[in-house]
């Protein structure tokens, strides 16, 4: 239900005004002097109610900053708000609107979902967090820190907040937009869920080590450089030793052998729905799954934490889609637990709001450079028999690629070997693991529905 702003009494207005105080001049015209008097006092406080009305909101002061400025899903963040009432009136009451977009991101602790708010300059009607205060004295300033509730991924950014606030004769109640003079945003990363990550730790000496699973691939040579003493003679150059007479060794190219990369296989999300075509008999169209994108994004996110938290590095790939570009989140020299942030704010402003899902690129030629250096690749999709990216499967090799499937339909994706979501959640938590089976087993009892629809058809 869209919440509307309180409106102002009749007579705080140019006519209402007007009226009044041609009452008033009446009144005493015909020597009534109570009702003047009375009719004149009514016609002032109208008015201060009305010039109130005009600049409280322009004269009020507001900050916003968040404690944090992400947190996963589902857990809770903390935002601080400075109000000030710069004006030599008093407001008693005023509400601070924050919009939380079109789909609500955040909401208060114990309460339903954010109610709908009309914002200055937004056509339509969006979610949005009110605060309300009483006694805003003038040049008043109050600073408090709520708490707010994680709902989903995304990326909140505030910009500025509605204000509405109410006199202290209860004539007038002023509204407005305020925009913050610094806005702020809150990165909202995939919700994590207890998983056994198990499969996707390779079994590599150099992934435990300091050097973060990194090793020399000797079949990639990146440089040579004079010899030095101590060098090994197996990293001698023998080649120009022979044709230049210089004495060089080989250095190789680091690689990551324990290191996985996971692709969001993003086109395996949109299914192909029989419909009836007329008389040419039945057709399909694309239906976008959006509930388990989510649910495939919230799963990577958590065996991608699980891999950091025992030390090893993983890697990320979202193709193009729409106007967006691809996205790599590779890891470098720093430390796992700090390289896997930038994957997890990848995920939360992945947006397929109003995006042509028909469009998704997978960027080939940067994906076969980038990945030269790692190991495993782990390709999520959202069952065992999508084909999307077999090309690249096959290319890499089954030593080195591997599926992630939310869903089974075939019970395996041929010769390589095939994780299920459900598997590693129901072993990291009974809850999750019911939760993943649960939402299968309505999603096929959808997909059926519409099977049997068409054949009726």
């Amino acid at each position: 239900m869209e919440e509307k702003q309180s409106r102002n009494s009749r007579f705080v207005s140019l006519p209402g005004l007007a009226a009044l105080l041609l009452a008033a001049v009446t009144a005493n015209y015909f020597r009534s002097m109570l009702t003047g008097v009375f009719l004149t006092i009514v016609f002032l406080l109208c008015l201060s109610s009305y010039l109130w009305g005009k600049g409280i909101c322009r004269r009020t002061e507001v900050e916003a900053a968040f404690l944090e400025e992400s947190c996963h899903a589902g857990r809770k963040s903390q935002l601080r708000l400075r109000v000030k009432n710069c004006s030599l009136f008093p407001m008693v009451w005023l509400d601070v609107i924050l919009p939380a977009g079109k789909q609500a991101l955040v909401k208060l602790p114990g309460s339903a979902l954010p109610g709908q708010f009309l914002f200055p300059g937004r056509p339509e009607a969006e979610a949005g967090i009110r605060q309300r205060f009483l006694w805003l004295l003038w040049q008043q300033e109050i600073t408090w820190t709520q708490e707010l509730e994680t709902l989903r991924r995304g990326v909140w950014n505030l910009e500025g907040a509605s204000l509405q606030a109410g006199d202290g004769f209860g004539l007038s109640a002023a509204g407005g937009w305020k925009a913050f003079a610094r806005p702020v945003r809150l990165v909202i990363y995939p919700k994590l869920i207890p998983v056994s990550a198990e499969p996707f730790f390779k079994i590599h000496q150099e992934a435990v080590t300091s050097s973060q699973g990194q090793m020399e691939d000797i079949t990639i040579l990146k440089n040579v450089r004079p010899y030095q003493p101590g060098d090994p003679a197996k990293r001698m150059n023998w080649r120009l030793l022979a044709a230049s007479g210089r004495l060089v060794v080989n250095q190789y190219e680091q690689v990551m052998p324990g290191c996985t990369v996971f692709v969001l296989d993003l086109a395996s999300f949109i299914r192909m729905v029989p419909v009836e075509a007329g008389q040419e008999g039945t057709g399909e169209r694309p239906v976008f799954e959006e509930a388990e994108l989510e649910r495939m994004i919230s799963l990577t996110a958590s065996c991608m934490a699980a891999m950091a938290e025992r030390g090893l590095q993983s890697g990320l790939v979202i193709p193009a889609y729409g106007d967006r570009e691809a996205r790599f989140c590779l890891p470098g020299e720093g430390l796992a637990g700090m390289e896997v942030r930038e994957a997890f704010e990848a995920l939360a402003e992945l947006d397929y709001e109003g995006r042509i899902w028909e469009t998704v690129r997978f960027p080939y030629e940067e994906f076969w450079r980038a990945v030269s250096r790692v190991g495993a690749v782990c390709i999520c999709t959202r069952t065992d028999e999508s084909r999307n990216l077999q090309d690249v499967a096959e290319q890499l090799g089954r030593g080195r690629a591997r599926f992630l499937a939310l869903r089974r339909k075939l019970g395996g994706c041929g010769e390589f070997d095939c994780v299920y979501g459900e598997e590693i959640a129901l072993l990291g938590d009974p809850g999750g693991g019911a939760e993943y089976k649960e939402s299968r087993e309505n999603q096929e009892q959808k997909e059926t529905q519409e099977e049997k629809e068409v054949g009726k058809g």
